[in-house]
């Protein structure tokens, strides 16, 4: 059972390394999506792009780490009676007590990581972008799954 615990820790580690990533994603691919739009309609291509947004997000992610890193817990650190470790930043609410709002949470971010993930179809320098948001997007579904609440026998 350590062993499954370490690793539901590890995965809720990687959410808050996820969204730090995520913020930066949108500086880079903003380009890459800018360039191929440019190629295909040359009259609607901004010749002033300035990321001013895209820049600010990886400050506005940090101001999200602590929320984001609480939810990460959340969703995957087992029911408080079967924690063999801690975790700090995980409720000490059941999964079945919170329910249905970490769910609809980690429901949000699959819907979110996959609208993310299909702005880059067709870009041809996108595939990179488009394995991140769908790496991001299993992360959300297997937080999701382990944060539905289990039936007692």
């Amino acid at each position: 059972m350590k062993a499954a615990e370490r690793l539901r820790w590890l995965l809720a580690a990687a959410g808050p390394l996820l969204l730090e990533t995520a913020s930066i994603m949108p500086l880079y691919g903003g380009g890459a999506k800018s360039r191929y739009h440019c190629q295909i309609d040359p009259t609607r291509c901004p010749n002033d792009y300035l990321p001013i947004i895209e820049l600010l997000l990886p400050i506005i992610a940090v101001g999200l780490l602590y929320p984001f890193a609480r939810l990460s817990f959340s969703l995957l650190a087992p029911d408080p009676v079967s924690r063999e470790m801690r975790w700090r930043l995980a409720t000490d609410a059941s999964k079945a007590d919170v329910f249905p709002i970490l769910q609809i949470g980690a429901a949000v971010g699959v819907l979110w990581t996959l609208w993310r993930a299909t702005s880059y179809v067709g870009v041809p320098d996108g595939a990179p972008y488009v394995a991140f948001w769908l790496v991001f997007a299993s992360w959300f579904t297997v937080a999701l799954a382990a944060a539905w609440p289990r039936r007692s026998a």
